[in-house]
């Protein structure tokens, strides 16, 4: 079973979790998910299957779009409305103030991750050193903040559509707001929508999965990967060369579609079967990963 599920998480459950699940329902099939959400988030995870769990690390690259719930005047040590309360305060809520200032958190931004995060510091994961009392330091780190729609503004309570670079916190981004408005802010509520290709609309969730087809549900491995070159190989000789993991000479295929990226999918009799980087110098691709057993 080699493909990609395109799962809906449930609020309430770890990714781990939801993975497990899977794992479960496919017994003896490799199973990894691709972007973790914190356990009271909902919505886009896909879970690569198989063969495809080499490709994770291509889809952890992906844009995301979540929709949230920003709760004003409300401080924690989580960033979240779940978290250890902090401050609280009474606040006076101006509405052109609050979109005024969300809107200055459009573009390149700096974000501090939060201490209950996984990010590695010094072998370490960040809440690894909260759950033990211990203060890091963390250093801020650039995120890209596409668009910010607001939806309502209502009793201190935002809701809004954020579109986002990887490694984008929408937690921090409800904090940091909360603090340039003076008054503090968590996030309340939170569900991604889109990861990359992967839509919310075309999700299935863990019950469904136990009661339709795969035919059903499961994409290909290559359905994420159109950001890259494409060839294809034209010969029987190209294919045995590629599955040895031999250098491929320009004679070996043909480009299909050219992208700045030099990673390129590899094809032969219109099935997947390999990435490779693509020298343009020398027009020749050396092989990264073959899926194609031999």
């Amino acid at each position: 079973m080699d493909g990609i599920i395109n799962l809906y998480k449930p609020e309430g459950i770890t990714s781990h979790d939801a993975v497990s699940a899977v794992r479960r329902q496919f017994k003896g099939t490799k199973a990894g998910h691709a972007g973790t959400l914190d356990p009271m988030a909902s919505g886009v995870l896909p879970v690569c299957m198989g063969k495809a769990t080499r490709i994770t690390e291509y889809l952890l690259s992906s844009d995301k779009r979540y929709r949230c719930e920003m709760t004003l005047g409300v401080e924690t040590d989580t960033q979240d409305i779940w978290g250890n309360l902090i401050k609280e305060r009474e606040t006076v809520y101006d509405t052109s103030q609050i979109s005024d200032t969300i809107s200055e958190f459009t573009g390149i931004i700096k974000q501090t991750p939060p201490l209950y995060s996984a990010v590695r510091v010094n072998g370490m994961r960040l809440y690894e050193y909260a759950r033990a009392g211990m203060d890091v330091k963390r250093k801020p780190r650039n995120v890209e903040i596409y668009n910010i729609n607001i939806i309502s503004i209502q009793d201190g309570k935002v809701m809004m559509d954020v579109a986002c670079s990887k490694g984008t916190y929408i937690r921090t981004l409800c904090h940091d707001i909360g603090a340039k408005l003076g008054c503090g802010a968590v996030m309340s509520y939170l569900k991604r929508t889109a990861s990359g290709l992967f839509k919310i609309e075309n999700t299935v969730s863990l019950e469904e999965i136990s009661k339709i087809p795969e035919s059903q549900f499961l994409l290909p491995m290559d359905y994420p990967l159109d950001f890259m070159g494409k060839v294809d190989l034209n010969s029987k000789d190209s294919f045995l060369k590629a599955l040895n993991g031999c250098i491929l000479n320009r004679d070996d295929f043909i480009i299909k579609k050219q992208k700045k990226n030099d990673l390129y999918r590899i094809y032969f009799n219109e099935k997947f079967i390999a990435l490779g980087n693509f020298n343009e110098a020398n027009q020749t691709i050396k092989l990264k990963k073959v899926f194609k057993e031999q």
